[in-house]
């Protein structure tokens, strides 16, 4: 049997990209699919881009009869926000034999091989939407709780108005490397870094590690994909936030409240509608008139927002269904969107035309030299393996942060429907 050239071979995986896999990575890609609806794009290289923002105007006034004595020249405050992408890249690895019958044509081999990068690619994009709705760039996926061990690791579900502490260890998984890192994202531990996990129970929320840890990680460490800590993507929690402190979008912002969101601590309060009016008065107050929003949060708020309507839902009179539920919900005409991947005890009002996607690499079959599939390189004469690698690169931002806001640290009740609890059968 002919055996294909590897240059063929990558040309028929360098098509099915072209025609099948950026597609489905774009349609697959749940928050940031609605979000590229609204924001716009910007193509920038390695260097990123530095936007000029007008902050604050400084106008002093006078009022006076004849003779008024005319005051100081206005003055402007404005500040630099500096955007970079981020390399988002994941690798598929096949050993020496699948990569001969790929050459020589074989349709089961092309077929099961298609399927495994459909399943990758579409993994892929939900995984970098979970990161742009959740994320404060540290790139944590998960935070642990006081009661882990050197043996078991517990995942917090309850965020109590911190990122990433409602998913609990739903979005790990075995054989993956991770690191362990505190809060601040040291390392505390040398058998920390490069951690592997056994097994992960996401029914209980629990991570097994592949070899007993040196120490007990604190209450609040977080798990980030190895040597990734502080390059995650900036997501909601990092652009809408009332709390910034330090470096933000590459200006300092500390005492500095303009560059400051919206902000409402429920403080464990259910979402209500007095809440989501004070938070638009707020917002009006903030831009000087109507803000222009959609409401986005996790689907248990939004639960529990349309549960507050239920009972004023009558029956018209020519109804022939018993259908108690709404089409959807809204806020003084602002939609509400619910995406999963967003913490359980949010809300957040978001200006989707603020928003801003910087792309410096588009996603896909990384190519660079022409060669889709390579050998391993491996100890001695080299490894009987091939991979792929896939990715690009881009980032979120905004340029406005009067323009958002957030209900944080809303109640979440027991019985809510969120990605923690998604295997209970209670």
């Amino acid at each position: 049997m002919a055996v294909q050239s590897t240059t063929i071979l990558d040309a028929v995986f360098r098509a099915y990209d072209e025609r099948k896999l950026r597609k489905l990575f774009a349609d697959s890609d749940g928050f940031l699919k609605e979000v590229k609806k609204f924001a716009k794009t910007t193509d920038i290289n390695q260097k990123g881009k530095t936007d000029t923002n007008h902050v604050r105007t400084h106008l002093g006034l006078s009022f006076g009869g004849p003779g008024i004595t005319y005051p100081a020249g206005a003055s402007f405050l404005f500040d630099q926000y500096h955007k970079y992408a981020m390399n988002q890249v994941f690798t598929l690895e096949i050993n020496d034999m699948t990569y001969d019958d790929l050459s020589r044509k074989n349709e089961d081999s092309l077929w099961t091989m298609q399927g495994m990068l459909d399943a990758a690619v579409a993994g892929f994009a939900q995984d970098r939407s979970q990161h742009f709705a959740q994320a404060n760039g540290t790139g944590a996926k998960a935070t642990l709780t006081g009661s882990s061990t050197t043996t078991l690791l517990y995942g917090y579900t309850v965020p109590g108005g911190a990122a990433h502490k409602s998913h609990g260890t739903q979005q790990l998984y075995p054989d993956v490397v991770y690191d362990i890192l505190t809060s601040a994202g040291a390392l505390a531990d040398a058998s920390h870094e490069n951690v592997t996990f056994s097994s992960v129970d996401y029914v209980n929320n629990t991570a097994t590690p592949s070899a007993t840890l040196g120490a007990a990680p604190a209450n609040n460490s977080i798990v980030v994909t190895a040597n990734s800590y502080n390059y995650g993507l900036r997501g909601l929690p990092y652009l809408v936030s009332g709390t910034k402190t330090g470096m933000w979008q590459g200006t300092s912002v500390t005492n500095k409240p303009e560059h400051q969101s919206v902000h409402i601590d429920a403080g464990g309060a259910a979402i209500s509608v007095a809440l989501e009016q004070k938070l638009a008065s707020k917002m009006k107050i903030r831009n000087r008139g109507k803000a222009t929003y959609k409401l986005i949060g996790p689907p248990n708020q939004n639960d529990a927002y349309r549960a507050i309507g239920w009972n004023f839902k009558r029956f018209t009179g020519d109804a022939k269904s018993f259908d108690l539920e709404f089409d959807e919900s809204r806020y003084s005409g602002n939609p509400f969107m619910d995406f999963f991947e967003i913490d359980t005890d949010r809300q957040y009002s978001v200006d989707m035309a603020d928003l801003e996607i910087v792309q410096q690499k588009m996603f896909g079959i990384i190519q660079r030299d022409g060669l889709v599939w390579r050998q391993k390189i491996g100890a001695g004469t080299g490894e009987g393996s091939y991979y792929m690698n896939y990715g690009g690169a881009d980032n979120l931002y905004i340029n406005t942060p009067k323009s958002h806001g957030v209900l944080l640290n809303l109640e979440v009740a027991s019985d809510s429907a969120t990605v923690a609890n998604i295997y209970a059968t209670t």
